[in-house]
């Protein structure tokens, strides 16, 4: 049997190129990526790229920017809490290497945020019930890990 996909390749095309808002809410993502990257201030924030795994707006991409390292010790303190609960949500151990969330799933809370443009935020990470909190018996040190 030979199908034609025409209509539902669109319609899928369309949704995964859709940038619209989607309604605020709780979202099961896949974290796709992860990058250290630098901030224009000098600081350092951890980028993750999530994929929605389930529901209407399935596939669509959430980004994610982590502030780790700021001249403000607040930003500082904020975004580390916000990388731990990154950890505990997705079950990789706290002091592993932020590459290892690389495909783990885990819950967001997404926001509208209004400026020139309504645009979603994710605002924070939903932590499980109950979620031991996981370490590595043995780690290697490499230039870029953060203890958490």
């Amino acid at each position: 049997m030979k199908f034609d996909f025409v209509n539902e390749q669109k319609a899928l095309e369309e949704q995964m190129n859709n940038f619209a808002p989607i309604p605020e809410g709780v979202y099961t993502v896949r974290i796709e990526e992860v990058t250290e990257k630098q901030t224009r201030n000098g600081g350092i924030m951890i980028a993750l790229k999530e994929r929605i795994t389930e529901g209407q707006f399935r596939n669509r991409v959430l980004f994610q920017n982590i502030n780790v390292q700021n001249s403000s010790e607040i930003a500082t303190r904020i975004g580390r809490e916000t990388m731990l609960k990154v950890f505990i949500a997705t079950g990789v151990p706290t002091n592993a290497d932020t590459i290892k969330l690389t495909n783990k799933t885990m819950q967001v809370k997404v926001i509208q945020e209004a400026g020139d443009e309504i645009r979603n935020v994710v605002k924070s990470v939903v932590m499980p019930k109950k979620q031991a909190v996981q370490t590595e018996t043995e780690t290697t040190e490499e230039e870029g890990n953060f203890a958490f």
